[in-house]
Parts: C-alpha cells; structure tokens; sequence
C-alpha cells in the first residue's frame, strides 16, 4: 500500500449549501414565544426578589440609628497615624478591645436577654392562644 506524499491533499466531496439550510421560523411565532419567556423570566424575577426582601426584612436585626449608643473613641495619639485609628475603631466594633471578663460578661448579659425574649414570646403566644379560646366560649355558648 502506498503512502500518501506530504504536498498531497485529500478531495472532500461538496455538498449542495442550499440543501443543508434549516426552514425559516416565522417571526409571529418567535415573537409570541420570546414574549412568554421574557413574562415567566420577569414573573419568576420578581418572586425571588419578593422571597429576598421578606427573609431580608424577617431576619433583619437593623433598626433605625440609635444615639445613645454612640461613643466617640478618643484619638490618644495623634501621630499613630490613620491606619492604626481605624485598626482600633475595627477593634472597638468587633469587641475585640474587650477583656475576657469584659467579654463573658458581655456574653452573659445578651443570653439573658435572648432568654428573655424567648420567654417574651412564648408568652405572647399564649396570650393569643387564651384570647383564641376566650372568643371561642363566648361565641359558641348558648343563651
């Protein structure tokens, strides 16, 4: 069997370009299809940024500023430098500055706060169940 030599090329039958071409859409029907999709794109868009904004909202610790919780932090040094001012109000926000009394303290004090609230809660929650039952004896009894 001979081998072919390095300057010949192979011949690729042609084919006919006209034939491989797809059939037209017509634009009435691309129209109406891209309408649907971009409805259920915007419908669907607008769920999950409704969906974002609820949890974003429920879970939400942020309220309004409050300025007793304010405290300018004292420049002791003014040639610390900026760098090492921001360091330390970094510190400052991130408790870090804090002792380890400071901060067990400070632990100690937002578990009984939370406790406080849960406490808060379950009794709210059976206040409304009491409130439900009143409703429910007074409206259901028989004159």
């Amino acid at each position: 069997m001979a081998e072919p030599l390095q300057n010949e090329t192979l011949k690729v039958p042609v084919t006919n370009a006209a034939a491989v071409c797809p059939p037209p859409i017509p634009e009435d029907e691309v129209a109406k299809v891209a309408t649907t999709k971009f409805g259920n794109l915007q419908s669907m868009l607008s769920k999950q940024i409704d969906l974002h904004v609820s949890k974003s909202n429920s879970t939400s610790k942020s309220s309004a500023f409050d300025d007793s919780r304010w405290k300018e932090l004292a420049v002791k040094d003014e040639s610390a430098g900026f760098a090492n001012i921001m360091e330390r109000q970094w510190d400052v926000m991130t408790e870090k500055h804090l002792s380890q009394l400071q901060t067990a303290e400070l632990k100690h004090i937002r578990n009984m706060k939370a406790s406080l609230q849960q406490q808060i809660a379950a009794l709210q929650d059976s206040l409304k169940a009491f409130q439900q039952a009143e409703m429910e004896i007074l409206m259901t009894s028989s004159s």
